[in-house]
This record gives C-alpha cells, structure tokens and sequence, in this order.
C-alpha cells in the first residue's frame, strides 16, 4: 500500500504537547511494521518540518536533528519536486484551491496512487475528489479493522 504523509503528522509527531502526538506517533510505529507500505514524500517536506520545528521551538539544532531522522524512517521515499510534478500540483492547487504545498502532496499521491495522510482539514476537504485521504487517527482505525478480520480468518 502506498501513503504520502503530510507534514502535518510529523511535526505533530515530535511535539509531546501537540494535541496530535500520541496518534502520530503510533501510526509512524504501525506503519514501521506494515508489510509492503511505501511512504512517499516531496523533499518539500524536508523545508516544511525543519521551519515548523524550529518557528515553534525557536531551537534550529532540534529542528536540523529532526530532519537528519526522517532518513532513519524505514520505507520513506523521498521524492523531488520535478518540473512534471511541480505543473501538476499547480494544476491542482488551482482546481481545488489548495495551498501550494498541499497541492504538492496531493498530487505526489494521485502520481502514486497513494493514500494521503494528513491532519489538514482544510486539504482532507479540498482534495477528496482528488485522492483517498485519511487522518492518522482513521489509518490507525482501519489498520485495527483489518488486523481483527485478519485473526479472525486464522482462527476459523
């Protein structure tokens, strides 16, 4: 399965005080151990969790440290923002209305017919006709779900 996560979810998931941490954090575990899940990413993303980290913590050393562990991220494919790719995300910013960045990773995951993941609601409502979206805290059900019909199919 493939996903295009937003940096939204990983700055969530470095912040204990973020309202979102603990379902951020759970999904990077669970999606470490889920067989076949490709994790696509624009190199944006790289910029966008750098300035978040360090605009709220006033810390750039935390923020450059942060950065050098999404590398650690098993499955992570970082993906560059070609020219193809930069036209098509601003064909979709335009169609949808989304900001730029979000129009980059909406369109990396329509190119990889991937699920995004994102906090975002603002992207979740302007890019439902576009990809499947889901919020951490819907992956995490769903991999729930599948799991339960998984051990029961076992047990019978």
């Amino acid at each position: 399965m493939n996903y295009v996560i937003d940096a939204s979810v990983f700055v969530s998931a470095a912040q204990a005080s973020d309202v979102h941490y603990a379902e951020s954090v759970l999904l990077f575990g669970r999606l470490e151990k889920t067989p076949n899940a490709n994790v696509f990413c624009p190199t944006l993303l790289l910029a966008e969790y750098s300035a978040s980290i360090a605009r709220r913590t006033g810390d750039a050393s935390l923020a450059e440290s942060l950065v050098d562990l999404l590398y650690t991220l098993q499955g992570l494919k970082l993906e560059p923002l070609t020219e193809s790719r930069a036209r098509r995300a601003a064909r979709t910013a335009a169609m949808h209305r989304l900001r730029g960045a979000d129009a980059v990773y909406v369109a990396l995951a329509e190119e990889t017919s991937a699920t995004l993941v994102t906090w975002d609601i603002e992207m979740i409502q302007r890019s439902a006709a576009v990809v499947p979206l889901l919020t951490p805290s819907a992956w995490i059900e769903t991999q729930k779900n599948e799991n339960d019909e998984t051990d029961t199919e076992a047990s019978s």
